[in-house]
């Protein structure tokens, strides 16, 4: 959960400066920005422990892709995920 995490939110600044984003204060996604986040900080992770995992095959590999990064709108190209 921590490496596919830290994989999407490393896709994730990468998009974001290359698109050039910049905050309402006009600040953009620095290096010390992404030194501060963590792969830990998201509700769907048990710190305890207790997953149920369910076998779904290997991830992205040498030469594979992740897949789309959402929209501000909600899914790939807009549409809200289910």
């Amino acid at each position: 959960m921590v490496l596919w995490n830290s994989t999407y939110v490393s896709a994730i600044a990468d998009h974001l400066r290359a698109v050039g984003w910049t905050s309402t204060e006009g600040i953009g996604v620095t290096d010390e920005h992404v030194a501060r986040l963590s792969p830990l900080g998201h509700a769907h992770l048990d710190c305890l422990g207790r997953y149920a995992i369910a076998p779904s095959g290997p991830g992205p590999g040498p030469g594979q892709r992740l897949r789309p990064l959402r929209t501000a709108a909600g899914g790939p190209g807009g549409q809200e995920d289910d």
